[in-house]
C-alpha cells in the first residue's frame, strides 16, 4: 500500500510543478500539506472522516454537475457537430433496421418446420 500512496503523491506533486509560479519548493510545500492530511485522517478516526466525507461528497458532486453544465453551455453551438461525430452518417437507422427485419425473417423461416413438427406430434 506504501507503493500506491508513493505514487499518488509524487504524481501530485508533480501535477503543481507545471504552473509558472511554481518553484523548487513546491514539492515541499505540497508533500507537507499531504502528510497533514494523512496524519489528520488517520489521527482522527474514521468516525470524524466519515463526517468530512459526508459533507465533501455531495458538495463535489454539485460542482462536477455545475462545472458540467457550464461547459455544454458555453459550447452549445458544437452539439450538433458532437452528434455528428459520434453518429457518422454511415450509421443510419434504416440499415440497421433493416437488419433486424432480415434477421426475425430467418428465424421464422427456420422456426417454422419446427411448428409444424410440434403441430402433427401433439395433435394440434
Amino acid at each position: 500500500m506504501g507503493g500506491f500512496n508513493l505514487l499518488a503523491s509524487y504524481n501530485v506533486a508533480d501535477t503543481f510543478m507545471h504552473y509558472s509560479w511554481a518553484n523548487a519548493w513546491t514539492p515541499w510545500f505540497v508533500g507537507a500539506i499531504l502528510a497533514v492530511l494523512m496524519a489528520a485522517s488517520i489521527l482522527g478516526g474514521t468516525r470524524r472522516l466519515t463526517d468530512v466525507t459526508g459533507y465533501m461528497v455531495p458538495i463535489m458532486a454539485i460542482i462536477y454537475l455545475g462545472v458540467g453544465a457550464v461547459v455544454i453551455a458555453v459550447n452549445y453551438q458544437n452539439i450538433p457537430a458532437m452528434f455528428s461525430a459520434i453518429f457518422p452518417r454511415r450509421l443510419r437507422l434504416r440499415r440497421h433496421l433493416r437488419r433486424f427485419r432480415g434477421i426475425g425473417h430467418d428465424v421464422r423461416h427456420q422456426a417454422r418446420p419446427l411448428l409444424e413438427r410440434g403441430r402433427c406430434r401433439f395433435g394440434s
